[in-house]
């Protein structure tokens, strides 16, 4: 620039376009951080259920070679698949916990009437707790129990792989 002549805004570091751009970068940078924060934490939630997680998980994601700062439309499409991608997961994990008051509603009912939930099983995993409890309504007896209608909830505690030496 020559002295004497204004400045353009376009030509110029501080001009409000500029300023714009940057309040602009920095909204889109707190959203994105916001975002990745709730991922993060729907993510902690679902542990241990990794199929819940990988429901939220994205496609493919693409890889940066260089470091870089991104343009405000790569940050816009970067919040936008953040978005997608917290609301697959919040999806996936109200599914599941729906289902998990489901099977527990279920093995309650089992273990006060077993004859009624003949043949149901329900494990630990199912409700959506740790261990490997499996609780299995069946004859007792046999087939002895079947005819009579004695019925049980057959609790087996215990991994069958623990990895345990015998």
């Amino acid at each position: 620039m020559f002295a004497g002549t204004p400045a353009t805004a376009a030509g110029c570091v501080g001009s409000r376009t500029g300023r714009a751009e940057k309040a602009a970068r920095r909204d889109l940078e707190r959203q994105i951080a916001r975002l990745e924060a709730r991922y993060q934490s729907l993510v902690a939630t679902a542990f241990p259920r990794f199929d819940v997680v990988a429901a939220g998980s994205p496609e493919s994601s693409p890889s940066a070679p260089m470091p870089r700062l991104p343009d405000l439309a790569t940050l816009e499409r970067c919040r936008d698949e953040l978005v997608a991608r917290v609301e697959r997961l919040e999806r996936a994990l109200a599914c599941a916990h729906r289902r998990e008051r489901e099977m527990r509603k279920l093995r309650d009912e089992m273990l006060r009437d077993p004859r009624a939930h003949a043949g149901a099983v329900v494990t630990n995993r199912d409700c959506g707790e740790r261990g490997c409890t499996t609780y299995r309504s069946e004859p007792r007896l046999g087939l002895l129990g079947l005819v009579f209608g004695w019925w049980r909830v057959k609790v087996s505690s215990g991994c069958p792989l623990s990895g345990r030496a015998h």
